[in-house]
């Protein structure tokens, strides 16, 4: 996803709501004794071969956004009439940092402060409305790329939408984040005031949920049915007593077209990934589909989907979508793009247990009950995520945005002719220089696709023809494999090099690591914010106090904001004033990791083993302990 200065919240909120590490691990080097890759190049083991990109003639792109701020991860819905609507999160104009909360003891928040932004379309995309701001308030929507508003047009021309949205509770007085809705009966116009549809939870929860806020009812969606039933379901932490806890799944109807609402209710426990933000579509029948990311004893985090077929009033028991197991001790902020069309049900999900890691594709033939061997959408790429998929009878489009060996993000889309059975080549979308991510997508009445994603920090917005060229099938899916897991190594020795905190290019942090040639570097990356990062610093620390002085050096890097710099200074020589550490001075996070790891995949912390040749052996991401650390550089010595 586009890493710009707000894309530190779409980190931190994979911590949220746990102090407990990620446990994602990926081996870098291969087989013992393989060549790795230079620490300016991808590493071995990971996919670096150029793909051949279909081209779609005549395939332009229309802003949205203006050119003069700061938009990010849109959403799209179109009405029976062909009607276009767009909304978007906006961060403030160009150049401005985010607007956020004052940062806690332990260096985090996760307060925020943005604007829900709506434009439509009544030419099928050529030309836009004037953006308008949808919430009542400035500042009011407690928005991320993870945590964004979702739009549905009724079947009157309603325009419905949901947002996270920023309160104080009147029963603890802290704050918290609540689900607003709003709609507008003249085509986006003009918008209601807006109504909170949960009730404020009593509990002061800030010990579980950390980072400034109380409670958080967010990561919500909606949906509208064929009748005007108008469905919103959020991720709901009023049941969560701990900081491993995982998030209820709460959900408000209305029957009326958005005029009334039925108080709110438990739909399912506590079970759900407490920041996977929910998905839901509407079927050929109208019946209500909703996917949500279940946590397994184990911490097996599986995509899932339940379906009503008496306007949520019950769900059938929920379903896995299938693919490995995904196992990992914290929130993957990864949701379930869902589209049905009779009884297919389309599925795609970022997948890290894959092999490659990555976005993976599945079918349901029959409305939901079961689904067949996922496939692995972009295999060519060095990592794929956030994707958007489509349907309308046998046609069906899937986007996402993948980084290519050495390149930048770009949205990349398939598409099918026959129901999913079989896709068509990659091809690419947008422009071809410039971050392009976080698509979204809507079926027009001529059944093709209209995209919208975030090209730089605008939205933009193209239509994508599903012709016979474009879909044509080369073979059957390719199914999708589990990847390897990293074995187990010997003890490590790590030198303290402490000196001032400054800020690095993404060239100067290339020219770093060549200065380290001849030694065993181990590179971590962290965030102030980052509670797994601050738990498992003192242990990096003790390893270059036991170990100094035998040709192993430690170095790290903050992901914090670049115009932190004095923050994080202070922050460091506090808390951890042997810990030798860099700031990016990249807008873009992804840009200074992309020179040693073009396939990472936005998790803190990470740590990069690199041997003394210079060539990346192994990616350790989650938090890891003394002995753990130990073992794993040993192995290289």
């Amino acid at each position: 996803m586009q890493m710009n200065v707000s894309r530190r919240h779409t980190t931190l909120l994979a911590l949220l709501f746990t102090a407990t590490a990620l446990c994602a691990e990926a081996q870098v080097g291969g087989q013992a004794g393989a060549v790795g890759a230079p620490a300016g190049a991808p590493p071995a083991g990971m996919a670096t071969a150029a793909v051949t990109v279909a081209a779609l003639p005549g395939l332009a792109s229309t802003a949205v956004s203006s050119a003069e701020r700061r938009a990010q991860a849109p959403s799209v819905a179109v009405g029976k009439d062909g009607s276009i609507h767009l909304v978007w999160l906006d961060r403030g104009a160009l150049g401005t940092a985010d607007k956020v909360g004052a940062h806690e003891a332990g260096g985090h928040t996760h307060q925020s402060w943005s604007d829900v932004y709506y434009s439509r379309s009544d030419d099928g995309g050529k030309t836009f409305s004037t953006p308008q701001r949808v919430n009542a308030t400035d500042g009011e929507v407690w928005g991320f790329s993870v945590s964004k508003p979702s739009i549905g047009i009724g079947p009157r021309g309603t325009v419905h939408v949901t947002y996270p949205a920023n309160e104080i509770s009147d029963t603890s007085g802290k704050p918290v984040a609540v689900m607003h809705y709003v709609r507008s009966t003249d085509g986006g116009k003009t918008f209601s005031k807006p109504l909170r549809l949960n009730t404020n939870p009593p509990e002061d929860l800030s010990a579980a949920v950390h980072g400034g806020l109380a409670q958080a009812q967010a990561f919500g969606t909606l949906s509208v049915g064929p009748e005007g039933n108008v469905y919103v379901a959020w991720l709901d932490t009023r049941v969560m007593k701990t900081q491993t806890a995982a998030s209820a799944t709460f959900m408000a109807v209305s029957r009326d077209d958005g005029k009334t609402w039925e108080a709110e209710r438990e739909v399912s426990g506590a079970d759900a990934c407490p920041c996977c933000q929910l998905t839901s579509t509407i079927g050929s029948s109208g019946e209500l589909i909703v996917a949500t990311r279940v946590v397994h004893e184990g911490n097996h985090r599986e995509p899932m989907v339940s379906v009503s077929h008496d306007g949520a009033k019950t769900f059938s028991a929920r379903v896995g979508v299938g693919g490995p197991a995904w196992v990992l001790d914290g929130c993957p902020l990864k949701p379930t793009a869902l589209a049905a069309s009779g009884k297919l049900l389309h599925t795609a999900v970022f997948n890290g247990a894959a092999q490659p890691t990555g976005v993976l594709y599945t079918r349901s033939t029959d409305g939901g009950k079961t689904f067949e061997q996922p496939m692995t959408l972009h295999p060519e790429a060095a990592v794929s995520d956030a994707p958007a998929v489509v349907a309308r009878g046998k046609n069906a489009f899937v986007f996402w945005h993948a980084k290519l060996a050495g390149g930048e993000r770009r949205v990349y889309g398939r598409t099918s002719t026959d129901g999913g059975a079989h896709f068509g080549p990659v091809f690419a979308v947008g422009a071809a220089t410039g971050a392009s991510s976080l698509p979204t997508a809507t079926m027009l009445p001529n059944g093709n696709a209209l995209v919208a994603w975030q090209q730089g920090e605008q939205v933009v917005v193209a239509t994508v023809p599903n012709t016979p060229a474009a879909a044509m099938s080369a073979g059957k899916n390719t199914p999708a494999t589990a990847s390897p897991l990293a074995s187990p190594a010997g003890n490590a020795v790590v030198t303290a090099m402490a000196g001032p905190v400054t800020l690095v290019s993404a060239e100067q942090f290339a020219s770093q690591l060549t200065s380290h040639k001849g030694e065993l570097v181990v590179l971590n990356l962290w965030a102030t914010w980052c509670v797994a990062c601050l738990q498992e610093i003192p242990d990096l620390i003790a390893l270059s106090h036991e170990f100094a002085g035998r040709g192993v050096t430690l170095l790290a890097v903050s992901m914090d904001d670049p115009e932190e710099l004095a923050r994080v200074t202070a922050f460091r020589d506090k808390h951890f004033p042997a810990f030798k550490t860099l700031l990016r001075s990249e807008p873009s996070m992804d840009t200074l990791v992309s020179r040693i790891d073009p396939a990472w995949n936005e998790l803190l912390p990470t740590t990069y083993l690199i041997g003394r040749d210079g060539q990346v052996r192994k990616r350790l991401q989650g938090k890891r302990s003394l002995e753990a650390f130990r073992k794993e550089v040993n192995k290289l010595l």
